[in-house]
């Protein structure tokens, strides 16, 4: 199990060098490459949501720093369609969005 962790761990941060070794380690502890694929596309899953996050995060901020007068009640929204209706917009407030909406 450990090993097949450190697969994931690896890929979903784009260590190529331990990913290399990890993979290594796993085929010769007699992990099977079906279960290695496994791991990757949850890792892969895992890596893409936590860009999409990250790329609404970014998103947020410019459009709330674009101007001293934005509306911040009419800024982007902040994730998947969501639309935030406080005054002045907090990272914590974003991230219970987030939560709420992308698990």
């Amino acid at each position: 199990m450990a090993k097949l962790l450190s697969v994931g761990a690896a890929y979903a941060v784009s260590c190529t060098e331990a990913l290399d070794e990890h993979l290594r380690a796993a085929r010769m502890d007699g992990i099977t490459e079906e279960e290695i694929q496994e791991v990757i596309e949850l890792a892969a899953f895992i890596k893409d949501k936590a860009d999409h996050h990250v790329r609404k995060l970014a998103e947020f901020e410019e459009a709330n720093t674009e101007s001293d007068s934005l509306d911040r009640g009419a800024a982007a929204s902040p994730c998947c369609g969501a639309s935030d209706t406080e005054a002045e917009p907090s990272w914590a407030a974003l991230a219970r969005q987030m939560r709420a909406c992308c698990g």
